[in-house]
């Protein structure tokens, strides 16, 4: 399951993201600089990750 997880602001000028997708363990699937972005990639990742394993045969 992926969820959102807000980032820390470093103290520097350079752009930076705010909000990152991660999935278990914190594995970093992607960086957002707004929450409603990355909210919307998340759910995406969550639907095709059901999708898939509700296709997912077991023999």
């Amino acid at each position: 399951m992926y969820t959102v997880k807000s980032l820390e602001p470093q103290l520097n000028d350079d752009p930076q993201a705010l909000f990152a997708i991660v999935r278990e363990y914190d594995v970093l699937v992607g960086h957002f600089y707004r929450y409603e972005h990355a909210e919307i990639a998340c759910a995406a990742l969550n639907q095709t990750q059901a999708t898939t394993e509700g296709n997912t045969t077991h023999e």
